[in-house]
């Protein structure tokens, strides 16, 4: 399959991909939510960074994305239950960096802040709600990432991994919520998101998972005793059928990401044989690199059986949402979207991909979708729910 130009990326699509009520109305490439960020210009800021100024508009690919200098990538646990995660002076330098990021937004614009770290009392939670609104945008956040904070705990979180909300982490959700923040559960752990979700319910506000994959589909039938080192971790990201339904039940989505850690087993277990082959023969770049073991990867394998596979259980993911929505007498349509994650398309980053595509060719994962979505029952409004109109309907409500 042949790469498009930027002009051609632009224009509705025709030909052979142009099926019957086919959903799609531009192919532009994406990031975290799918199309609905191009259309609603969204951007993204990493509070939780504490090496330079993480600002990024999505729909031109400006900037730079993820947790730059994030504990250097060292998710240690909390070293007490709940402890803040920056001091008084970084969480106040860091609200400093929101507040100029969302200087230069428009209103409407949406802004996703990934971790919260920085709200350490309702007087900053309410500081957060009073910038949404004096800049009119539309705003998502995390209360934390993989570790526990003030707020939260987060997936991968050891020392206090049976907790969830904090007292106060409970109060801030209440208070984001009321003044029209939207939630994402994405890397909190069980109990966080069961908390989140039971708040939203009270609140009557709908809670999203804007990057998760159902762990049922991921593990196919494993326990937790089955799995191990990166496999065992990338479970941890994945949701189970209670926090699904608990998610569902607030009228939000959850959004089914192509990260390949989240895909399937088969395709963490790829990338942690790329990822210690090119730590072994370039320790210095710690991990995967252009150029690397997984690009050689990549290149090999980007053809039709992988890439049939990667699409097939993405469908098997989305499909498997819709019936827990269904079986719990919700809307099936308004359950699910879709979403890539930022380094699958990163400029110049690593090259997290499905199996079966390379960095050039991961765009077409949109036109792959659609056939593959129409053969297993998707209607047009269906997929238009899933591409861009769930993201639409819950920011914009």
């Amino acid at each position: 399959m042949r790469n498009f130009t930027k002009q051609e990326e632009s224009q509705p699509l025709k030909g052979k991909h142009s099926l019957s009520g086919n959903p799609f109305m531009r192919l532009p490439i994406m990031q975290k939510m799918t199309l609905a960020a191009i259309k609603m210009k969204m951007y993204f800021i990493d509070s939780h960074s504490t090496e330079g100024h993480s600002f990024s508009p999505f729909n031109k690919m400006k900037g730079h994305f993820g947790q730059i200098g994030y504990r250097k990538y060292d998710f240690r646990p909390a070293p007490a239950k709940f402890a803040p995660f920056f001091t008084e002076s970084e969480s106040a330098e860091q609200r400093k960096r929101i507040g100029e990021a969302a200087a230069l937004m428009k209103p409407g614009e949406l802004c996703c802040i990934e971790a919260i770290d920085c709200i350490r009392s309702l007087e900053d939670a309410r500081w957060l709600v009073g910038l949404k609104k004096e800049r009119q945008l539309l705003l998502k956040v995390q209360l934390t990432y993989m570790h526990q904070n003030q707020l939260a705990t987060g997936c991968w979180e050891k020392n206090f991994s049976t907790e969830g909300l904090s007292g106060l982490g409970k109060e801030v959700a209440r208070t984001l919520m009321q003044g029209g923040i939207i939630i994402d559960v994405s890397h909190l752990n069980r109990q966080s998101t069961l908390d989140v979700c039971g708040i939203g319910r009270e609140m009557k506000v709908p809670v999203i998972a804007s990057h998760s994959n159902p762990l049922a589909v991921f593990a196919r039938g494993k326990g937790a005793a089955e799995l191990e080192g990166g496999t065992a971790r990338a479970a941890a990201r994945c949701i189970g059928d209670d926090e699904i339904r608990a998610i569902l039940s607030t009228g939000g989505y959850v959004g089914i990401t192509s990260y390949p850690s989240f895909i399937s087993i088969e395709n963490q277990k790829w990338l942690d044989e790329a990822r210690a082959m090119d730590k072994a023969n370039k320790p210095e770049e710690k991990g995967i690199v252009d150029g690397g073991e997984l690009e050689r990867r990549l290149t090999l394998c980007g053809d039709a059986g992988l890439k049939k596979e990667s699409i097939a259980r993405l469908v098997e993911h989305m499909s498997y949402v819709r019936e827990i929505a269904k079986k719990a007498g919700l809307d099936g349509k308004k359950s699910v979207a879709f979403s890539t994650d930022v380094d699958s398309i990163r400029p110049g980053g690593p090259c997290f991909v499905p199996l079966g595509y390379t960095q050039k060719s991961y765009k077409h994962i949109f036109m792959d979708l659609v056939p593959a979505l129409w053969k297993n029952g998707w209607k047009k409004e269906d997929m238009d729910a899933l591409f861009h109109g769930n993201v639409e309907r819950v920011f914009k409500a």
